[in-house]
C-alpha cells in the first residue's frame, strides 16, 4: 500500500465539527460590528463620504446633506445644494447619521463658545503657567 493512497482516507471524523464551531464563532464577532442598521427617512442629516477634488484615491465625509427621497432599502436620493450636482443617488454604504453638537434637545447655541474640559491631571500644569 503506497503512502499516497492513505492521505485522502485517515482524514478525522471531528473536523467538520471543529470546522462549523469556528464558523459560528467567527460569524458572531463579525456581526457585532457589522449589524449596524442604517435606516434614513426622508428629511434626515446625513454625512456622505465624497471624493476629494484633484486626488483619486482620496475620500472624506462631507455635509450634513438632507435625504430628498429614498429609491429603496439600499438608495436614497439626497439634496447637495453646495455641489455641482444639486441631486446625487447614494447607496447607504457612503452615508452615516448626523448629529448636531448642540445641547441635549437638539438645538444648538452658536454665541455661547463651547469650553473644552480639561483632565484633572493637567490641571496643576494649567494653573501653574497661569500664574507664572
Amino acid at each position: 500500500m503506497s503512502a499516497s493512497s492513505v492521505s485522502v482516507c485517515t482524514m478525522p471524523i471531528s473536523l467538520p465539527y471543529k470546522l462549523s464551531a469556528t464558523q459560528s464563532v467567527m460569524k458572531r464577532c463579525y456581526d457585532r460590528s457589522a449589524a449596524v442598521p442604517r435606516n434614513f427617512q426622508v428629511g434626515d442629516k446625513v454625512l456622505v463620504l465624497l471624493p476629494v477634488t484633484g486626488s483619486a484615491l482620496s475620500a472624506k465625509f462631507c455635509g450634513p446633506y438632507e435625504i430628498h427621497d429614498r429609491l429603496s432599502d439600499t438608495d436614497d436620493v439626497i439634496s447637495t445644494p453646495d455641489k455641482r450636482r444639486k441631486t446625487r443617488v447614494c447607496n447607504v454604504n457612503i452615508l452615516n447619521a448626523y448629529f448636531s453638537r448642540g445641547s441635549s434637545n437638539g438645538s444648538a447655541k452658536s454665541d455661547s463658545p463651547q469650553v473644552p474640559a480639561v483632565h484633572s491631571s493637567v490641571m496643576p500644569l494649567v494653573h501653574r503657567q497661569m500664574t507664572d
